[in-house]
């Protein structure tokens, strides 16, 4: 009876008044409902606001692709972390987490700050919201790569570079450049302390100061230089490379640091020479630039080289080269790869009209596993500097081919362009044989005797390539690239992995070889970034990560 008497004396709840605003279907629930109860809409808070954008836009751009992308790259994460779980302490671990979280939060941030003013923009009539060019979106997807391969590839190689990438990860921030150097500046305050667990007195207070310097300069100069040759997430790993490369390798990887001194030599002269150009450019012929500048920039890398080299050196480089590199069993190596040059080099220019594009581009990873298969697995070191030499040749070769500076400009244009893609057509550079050396040697000055970059690229995607162009049926999804020729870039590599290992005596086993075959083919055939680039890294990482 209590309980009968309580209900009966609630407030009945009554309906709204016949005149009120019936919901049309094309309305807002939320808020229709509001303007019919007579209360305001409800209003998200700023985190929910936050939470809900991000959500949206992401759920708007994935597709099972970039799933698949993310799930690998979370599975070699994740085991590097076990290796990681064994040796580096908890204050280590804290820090590296405090860094990526300062990371994405910032990237969030700001795309939510840009957001913002765009809803505000279109609001007040200033944005005209179906204008392509001023849509607000996330950073491409492909700088996902730009974020975890340094940290990947720093672990591996030297954990003293692994507070440096955290701030050069940073500075692939899309902000204005004097803001992204301030925010890498303050970011350097928490992982580069002195007494830091990510510094240990490696980074000095001037290194420190250049690290976002260079990093952002180097960028700019591949801008300038390429036009859109580079990708976004190429520029932010090249950028990244240059900055470990120029101010962190020391006298005791002495190949190593004849390369960084060989690369600043190299780039100050370029810029020397480009501005020279353009004010000869004003009065000038191209005939009469070309004989003043093919001297001046001969001039400039010799003289920047040995002002760098010679007092760490104690000699002249030129010496150190005769005397100290060559030896009977490298200049037999130099006579052998001549003879083999020789002999591929002429017919297939002579019969360049006759060979499918595909297999004459091929051809040179084929050419290059050849040449360096046997002198890898006994001379590494001697290797580094070989491909080193190599890359500054194309380099030379594409500022030539891109200016048609004469007398050899105009030839290696026409000659250079029956072996370009539509990639390397995208921009000024032809970035394709660059990317090629690039690939190989990056895993050897890692580690100084990998082969992921030899047998991925020299093998494995030459095989892809081949198999997919022609037998190819089925395609990946939101992919030209078939799942034949993924499948043969699986059986290759990894067949490619163990003849390394059985005749060459390369220590892993027969598991991570097929685990590092079949990641990376996966990712060759569904990812859309360089696949010189980004299959040697994940090929090395998985290889050398146990």
């Amino acid at each position: 009876m209590a309980k009968k008497k309580a209900a009966a004396k609630r407030p009945k709840k009554t309906l709204p008044p016949a005149s009120s605003k019936p919901l049309n279907s094309g309305e807002n629930p939320d808020e229709s409902q509001a303007e019919y109860s007579g209360l305001p809409p409800p209003q998200l808070s700023f985190k929910s606001a936050i939470v809900a954008e991000m959500t949206s836009v992401i759920s708007n751009g994935i597709t099972i692709n970039k799933v698949i992308q993310v799930l690998i790259l979370a599975y070699i994460a994740n085991l590097l972390y076990v290796k990681l779980d064994l040796n580096f302490d908890y204050d280590s671990k804290v820090e590296i987490g405090i860094g990526f979280l300062s990371i994405l939060s910032s990237i969030l941030i700001i795309y939510v700050s840009r957001k913002r003013r765009w809803n505000t923009g279109v609001e007040l009539g200033s944005i005209d919201k179906d204008d392509p060019e001023k849509w607000v979106e996330l950073p491409e997807f492909n700088l996902i790569y730009a974020i975890v391969l340094p940290i990947f590839v720093t672990y591996i190689v030297d954990k003293r570079y692994l507070g440096v990438n955290l701030v050069n990860i940073l500075l692939v921030i899309d902000i204005p450049i004097a803001f992204k150097i301030l925010l890498a500046l303050s970011m350097e305050q928490q992982v580069l302390d002195e007494s830091g667990y990510l510094n240990q007195g490696f980074v000095t207070t001037r290194n420190n100061l250049l690290i976002p310097v260079a990093h952002v300069g180097f960028r700019e100069l591949l801008g300038y230089y390429g036009g859109s040759s580079f990708s976004n997430t190429e520029s932010e790993l090249f950028s990244t490379l240059f900055v470990n490369l120029v101010l962190f390798v020391d006298k005791s990887n002495i190949e190593l640091f004849i390369l960084a001194k060989l690369t600043l030599a190299f780039i100050g002269s370029l810029v020397i020479c480009t501005a020279l150009y353009r004010v000869l450019i004003l009065f000038s012929p191209k005939y009469v630039i070309s004989l003043i500048l093919h001297p001046v920039f001969t001039a400039l890398v010799y003289y920047g080289s040995v002002y760098q080299l010679a007092p760490v050196l104690g000699k002249h480089p030129w010496d150190y080269l005769v005397n100290d590199i060559m030896n009977e069993q490298r200049i037999h190596f130099l006579y052998s790869w001549l003879i083999l040059l020789v002999v591929v080099v002429p017919p297939v220019f002579y019969f360049v009209d006759a060979i499918p594009l595909d297999f004459r581009r091929k051809i040179w990873h084929f050419t290059i596993l050849i040449i360096l298969s046997y002198p890898l697995s006994i001379d590494p070191s001697f290797c580094v500097i070989a491909l080193g030499g190599v890359f500054g040749l194309f380099l030379v070769v594409e500022i030539l081919r891109s200016t048609e500076m004469p007398p050899f400009g105009q030839i290696l244009s026409r000659n250079l362009e029956k072996f370009q893609d539509e990639r390397d057509k995208r921009g000024n550079i032809t970035i394709s044989y660059l990317y090629l050396v690039l690939g190989i040697v990056l895993p050897v000055m890692f580690d100084g005797s990998s082969c992921a970059g030899l047998v991925s690229l020299g093998l494995g995607d030459s095989m892809a390539s081949m198999v997919g162009k022609r037998y190819g049926l089925v395609k990946w999804p939101g992919s030209n690239k078939s799942v034949e020729g993924t499948f043969a870039f699986i059986v290759v590599t990894f067949l490619g992995l163990l003849a390394a290992r059985t005749f060459f005596g390369y220590q892993f086993s027969w598991e991570i070889s097929f685990i590092a075959a079949a990641l990376a083919g996966v990712l060759e055939g569904i990812s859309d970034f360089n696949d010189n680039i980004i299959i040697p890294l994940v090929v090395f990482t998985i290889l050398h990560g146990q």
